[in-house]
This record gives C-alpha cells, sequence and structure tokens, in this order.
C-alpha cells in the first residue's frame, strides 16, 4: 500500500471507526467490536494501528474531591472529566466497569462497579447528576471507602484501578497515605491527579508510581489528560497474587 494510498486510508478508517464509536454508544459494545475489526480487516491494517486500548477490561473507581475548597462550576468539570475518561474505554459486561466515590467530611457512593454497564446514557446522566458535598477533605475515609465497598464485588483476573482527583491536601495526611498503602497492597492501581495547590508529597503518597501523578494548573485543563490516562490505565496488568513458601522443620 503506497503512502498516498494509505494517507487515504486512515482517513476513511478513522471516520468509519468513529462511526462504530456511535454504534457502541447506541447499540453496544459488541457491535462496535465487530464493526471496528470488520474495518481494519478491509483495509489490511493491524489493530496497532488504531486505538483499540479500550476493549481491554478493567475495574476502575474514580474518588472525587467534593469538599468546599472547590468552586461549584470546577467540581462539574471534574463530572465531565470521569464521562470523557469512561468514553476512552470500552464499558461493557465484559470489558470496562466504572464506579464513582466523592468524599468530603465523608465518603458518599454514587456509581457502584457492574452498574449501568449496559446503558451508557444512563451511566453518562447519572454521573453528571452527583452531587456536590462541600465540607472538609477526608481523603483518608475515601480511600478506606473506595477499599473495602467500592472494589467489594470487582471481579477476579482484571486490572482493579482507583483514580483520586483532589485540590488540596487531606485533613490527615498521615492516614491518607495508609490508606493508600492498604489499597495498594489489597491490589489496586492507583493514580493521582492534582489540581491548582494539590499537596505533591501527598499525590506520590497516594499514587503506585512517580508516572502515576498528575499535575493541572486549574480545572479546565483536566480534559487535556484523559487520553494521557486512559492510555496510563489501560497499561496496567492484572498483578499476579502473592507466592507463599512452606517452611518445614524436622
Amino acid at each position: 500500500m503506497d503512502l498516498r494510498l494509505m494517507l487515504v486510508a486512515t482517513l476513511v478508517v478513522t471516520c468509519l471507526a468513529n462511526f462504530a464509536e456511535e454504534f457502541h454508544h447506541r447499540r453496544g459494545p459488541l457491535t462496535y467490536r465487530w464493526l471496528r475489526d470488520h474495518l481494519i480487516r478491509r483495509v489490511n491494517f493491524k489493530r496497532d494501528d488504531l486505538e483499540v486500548c479500550e476493549q481491554n477490561p478493567a475495574d476502575i473507581v474514580f474518588v472525587l474531591d467534593a469538599s468546599s475548597s472547590i468552586w461549584p462550576p470546577h467540581f462539574r468539570l471534574q463530572l465531565d472529566f470521569v464521562n470523557n475518561v469512561a468514553n476512552e474505554f470500552m464499558v461493557g459486561e465484559d470489558y470496562a466497569h466504572i464506579g464513582v466515590l466523592t468524599y468530603s467530611d465523608y465518603p458518599t457512593k454514587h456509581l457502584m462497579l457492574g452498574e449501568l454497564v449496559n446503558d451508557l446514557k444512563a451511566m453518562t446522566t447519572k454521573i453528571k447528576q452527583i452531587p456536590q458535598q462541600g465540607g472538609n477533605t477526608y481523603t483518608d475515609l475515601a480511600l478506606k471507602e473506595m477499599r473495602e465497598v467500592m472494589f467489594q464485588n470487582a471481579r477476579d483476573g482484571v486490572p482493579h484501578i482507583g483514580i483520586v482527583i483532589t485540590d488540596g491536601v487531606s485533613e490527615f495526611p498521615i492516614k491518607t497515605s495508609k490508606q493508600a498503602q492498604l489499597s495498594r497492597d489489597a491490589g489496586i492501581t492507583m493514580f493521582a491527579l492534582g489540581v491548582g495547590q494539590a499537596d505533591q508529597d501527598e499525590l506520590h503518597n497516594i499514587a503506585s508510581a512517580p508516572d502515576m501523578v498528575y499535575q493541572v494548573d486549574n480545572y479546565d485543563m483536566l480534559d487535556s489528560l484523559k487520553k494521557k490516562l486512559a492510555w496510563k490505565a489501560c497499561e496496567i496488568t492484572t498483578k499476579p497474587p502473592p507466592t507463599t513458601t512452606t517452611t518445614t522443620t524436622t
């Protein structure tokens, strides 16, 4: 395939893949997957030539700061960001499951893993309608709730990913660090997104690795991270179970 034909084919497949994505939202993940794969085969492309990362299954929980330090329009930008990141994945029964938890003085569950996976429009609407609680920033309680409740019904054999978004520092940084470590020990890969004056040390204490910490100057810039975050999350593989050795004494 010469260069000009490759460019034309790329444009055609991109347009048709976008059409396939519209089918995904209207008709479900199976139609979307079949149509996209069919288009790729028709022009003799490799799967890596298109963004197909979103087909990987994962259980992803967003932990959103809903404290009073956040201006209400900025809180709504957080909700838009969650929907935009979720749209980078193929959400469905056998694909990505999305959960959402907000926190301030206490954590509040809004969307459980596995909920509305077959009704993307309803899921998007439910996320958009999440109210802001107001109050202080008890991130430690949110991480505990994430680990013990939100991931309680998580699937075995798929990556478990927690994404924390905050614009400040928690009320009890030591407790927050401890809960983050317990979450990582439980096999949850942690991302930390800081906005504005978010404390860098705490973000790094939450995240599983330095390259899983992201910082933007304001909430308007959150959307610039959606593809970067989605692709990084897509690289996560399921952690193997810990091995144990048996010691015998004679």
